[in-house]
């Protein structure tokens, strides 16, 4: 007789871990699947398959080419070709769900290695971030059309930020001082600007540090040779 206490206790240990595993993996909010390189895959939450439209048995044992539409899987073949060679990566796609509405994922794909730092397949996670994404599309349009409503006003106006890098001027700006938007904006103040300009600027630039909005009069010198007087309105931004 053998004895086999141990080995059976070590078994059940492992497949009590496994559960738990398993159990996690199911109580997330995203969805993995594991592809081994020699096996396929081998493990798929319920998330992943119901956001898929696919079964256990149409996922295991298959690989991504197997299941996946060609387009899909042209899509994201460049990324498991870079799991393979051992790279993470990530992107974002719009993945289209079983009732046929279109979300933003973001896909992570990660290589896994044995105990030799050989890659043996790759974990592939999606994350829903469709309304992080639709949040993003409704600042951006209201950006936009903020833009076009500065861009309409007649009058100079630019954003400085704390480093006195020009981060944004509208088309009045543009023509006050003669230049193109990628030759001002990112740029210093005093280089835009000049030296001289620059110097009668910046005792009204320190007093904004202290939190003082300020409205100056002052003969503005256009790029085109003009010259008017107007009141030059500084609003620091707190």
């Amino acid at each position: 007789a053998h004895d086999l206490h141990e080995v059976k206790e070590a078994q059940a240990a492992l497949a009590a871990r496994e559960e738990e595993l398993r159990f996690f993996a199911e109580n997330i909010p995203e969805a993995i699947c594991y592809v081994d390189l020699e096996r396929g895959c081998t493990f798929v939450n319920n998330l992943f398959l119901a956001t898929r439209g696919f079964n256990r048995e149409m996922a295991l044992g298959k690989f991504p080419e197997d299941v996946y539409a060609p387009d899909v899987y042209e899509e994201v073949k460049p990324h498991i070709e870079r799991a393979i060679l051992g790279v993470e990566s990530s992107f974002d796609r719009v993945m289209r769900m079983p009732s046929g509405e279109e979300r933003w994922v973001r896909v992570r794909i990660s290589p896994r290695r044995d105990a030799a730092g050989v890659v043996r397949g790759y974990y592939a996670v999606s994350t829903d971030i469709h309304e992080i994404r639709a949040a993003q599309a409704e600042i951006e349009d209201k950006e936009r059309q903020l833009r076009q409503v500065i861009d309409s006003v007649p009058t100079p106006m630019c954003y400085v930020d704390a480093e006195l890098r020009y981060r944004y001027v509208n088309n009045a700006f543009l023509d006050y001082i003669g230049l193109k938007p990628d030759e001002i904006v990112g740029r210093p103040v005093v280089d835009v600007l000049g030296e001289e300009r620059f110097r009668q600027l910046h005792p009204h630039l320190e007093r904004l540090k202290t939190g003082e909005s300020l409205a100056v009069e002052r003969l503005v010198r256009f790029a085109d040779g003009r010259a008017r007087w107007m009141i030059v309105r500084l609003t620091p931004r707190i």
